[in-house]
């Protein structure tokens, strides 16, 4: 569960009111707004980087203030994508796997399922630059998901992509709710591309 009471953020001269939002277990809830309401720095906090002023964030109903970034266990696909540039496509998709001690064969076996699923198997040996936008978000996406986490905050995930990638990035989301019982958070412009996946929309 993804639970805000009343937090309110300031970044520079930007500052969130107090937001509260709910998102159970096993749900994906919506994000949306106009732009710079502050939907991505509602993101950055859950995941820890950016510091709450005021109010409480909750996760997996316990207070995220006694949780360390890195222990947050959160699938996080940025709206500026980010992959680590002198990684190919696999070692990009397999990054949090190896930290978390999975072995070859498991990391093998994810990362082709990923691939076929998000149609990356011909690009596993490229690098970023040499990737399309569309490619590039298919791989964080890929990325954000691979450790199977119990949440995932998803930035954007649609813009850039033609529709065929869309589709691909919904199915994704559909299967991770269904196997996984992930909570998920999708901030987006684009919600016909969640319409029959989330229930919870929160605008900002």
């Amino acid at each position: 569960m993804i639970e805000l009471i009343d937090v309110t953020l300031q970044r520079g001269e930007f500052r969130l009111p107090e937001t509260s939002l709910a998102i159970p277990s096993a749900t994906c809830g919506v994000i949306t707004g106009a732009a710079g309401a502050g939907k991505t720095s509602i993101v950055e906090a859950i995941c820890g980087l950016q510091t709450i002023c005021s109010g409480t964030l909750k996760l997996r109903g316990q207070d995220a203030s006694q949780i360390a970034v890195a222990d947050r266990g959160i699938g996080y696909l940025p709206q500026d994508v980010v992959l680590f540039p002198d990684m190919n496509v696999e070692r990009n998709i397999c990054f949090a796997l190896k930290a978390q001690g999975w072995t070859k064969h498991q990391m093998h076996q994810r990362t082709k399922e990923l691939a076929q699923e998000l149609e990356l198997t011909d690009l596993l040996r490229r690098k970023p630059h040499q990737l399309s936008g569309g490619q590039q978000k298919r791989v964080a996406m890929a990325r954000a998901v691979a450790v199977k986490p119990d949440i995932i905050c998803l930035d954007e995930p649609f813009v850039s992509l033609d529709d065929g990638s869309r589709a691909l990035i919904k199915e994704l989301i559909k299967r991770t709710l269904a196997e996984q019982s992930a909570t998920i958070l999708v901030v987006t412009h684009q919600t016909q591309w969640v319409e029959g996946i989330s229930e919870l929309e929160f605008v900002v």
